[in-house]
């Protein structure tokens, strides 16, 4: 999961309800491997108060039965930071994947 961190001004990557495990880095070596415009992406969470959820695989690291061939960052969802639950909708799920070319789930 990622989203903003106001009191850091960064981004703020978790993962298994933990901001500082083996997953959460190993989140924030593929993302920041992965995403060129860091920064954008990080305005983009800032500005819309939302977090993004993807499914990180990263064969070397942490092998699945699933044999990958590389390490890869797909956007599942982007839900919004409010009490009451809220996503994006597909559509500009996938406008927001294009924008920071990023894979996304298929429905």
């Amino acid at each position: 999961m990622v989203s903003y961190n106001p009191y850091t001004d960064d981004l703020l990557i978790g993962s298994k309800s933990s901001l500082s495990s083996d997953f959460a880095y190993m989140i924030k070596d593929n993302l920041y491997n992965q995403v060129k415009d860091i920064k954008g992406l990080k305005q983009f969470v800032k500005e819309n108060n939302c977090t993004m959820v993807f499914e990180v695989i990263d064969p070397i690291k942490d092998p699945h039965i699933i044999e990958y061939g590389y390490p890869e960052i797909i956007l599942l969802d982007i839900v919004y930071n409010e009490y009451k639950y809220k996503k994006m909708e597909y559509e500009e799920v996938c406008k927001v994947a294009r924008r920071f070319d990023l894979d996304v789930k298929q429905l």
